[in-house]
């Protein structure tokens, strides 16, 4: 009986046949993980913005009112209150350091709610784009940087400043259980793009304030550039004087890539030691 083997053709055939199957097989694979990836870049986003918004609500709902908030009001018919009383207020509570000179990007910042104080550093500063950010010292160790913390500040102190130049860029801790770490370090890699608190409005009876925030939160990795017409995920040089090739974040990865822009408006309604009950002195 004559036996009959695999012809050269049949075999070259069969061999890219499976070679096809193989290669569908792993671009598949990699397209899945991809968008499974893409999908824990969002989730880690949202559910860090929204821990964010609860923990700055908690926070300044139970701050002490002040009535310091608006620019002094207006004598007789006269209205004076000009844009630069209304910034020069809002120094009081809310205090930025540029990314760099004459940039149009945050580098780090305070926000004093008159209980406690929030402070972050941009990626801009994280990624090593910018000048010195806002570090923290523990009990005389090495500063650091931190991404977004929450620090005891009753007094408002770390928002003294010079015409919106603020007064410390080193803040001194005696122990690490003052500071409350909103981003952590984990493998998502978040980190605050820009951080901003409107004047706020305040009742002129109770003194009650209501805070609109605004902030953007995203990855670091995925070549983010906020300043983007809507492609934020562009891995194109950030606008920083000191951007690198060499900076590992500049290249786009896109499953890594995930943005958010969060709005929410706070009351502050807190009790405070100046007054007798909520708002009347």
């Amino acid at each position: 009986m004559k036996k009959r083997a695999f012809t050269i053709i049949e075999f070259t055939l069969a061999m890219a046949l499976l070679s096809t199957m193989l290669l569908m097989i792993a671009l598949l694979t990699v397209r899945i993980s991809g968008i499974y990836q893409k999908g824990l870049s969002i989730r880690a986003v949202n559910s860090v913005g929204r821990e964010i918004i609860d923990d700055i609500k908690k926070t300044v709902q139970s701050s002490p009112i002040q009535r310091e908030l608006n620019p002094d009001k207006p004598t007789g018919t006269e209205h004076n209150i000009t844009l630069q009383s209304i910034i020069a207020k809002r120094y009081d509570y809310f205090v930025t350091v540029a990314a760099t000179e004459n940039s149009q990007m945050q580098g780090s910042g305070f926000f004093c709610t008159g209980s406690y104080t929030y402070i972050w550093n941009t990626a801009q500063t994280l990624n090593g784009n910018t000048g010195d950010g806002i570090t923290i010292t523990v009990d005389g160790g090495e500063p650091k940087l931190y991404k977004f913390v929450r620090i005891p500040d009753a007094k408002r102190l770390y928002c003294e400043n010079n015409s919106g130049v603020p007064s410390y860029r080193n803040i001194e801790i005696a122990d690490e259980d003052m500071i409350v770490s909103l981003i952590n370090d984990d493998e998502s890699d978040l980190a605050i793009y820009d951080f901003t608190v409107l004047p706020a409005t305040q009742s002129n009876t109770t003194g009650h304030a209501m805070y609109p925030i605004s902030f953007i939160l995203a990855t670091r990795k995925g070549g983010i550039n906020i300043l983007g017409n809507g492609d934020f995920c562009t891995g194109k040089p950030r606008p920083t004087a000191l951007e690198t090739s060499n900076n590992e974040y500049n290249t786009t990865d896109f499953n890594y890539c995930a943005v958010n822009k969060f709005d929410v408006v706070i009351r502050q309604a807190g009790e405070s030691e100046d007054v007798n009950g909520y708002g009347s002195r």
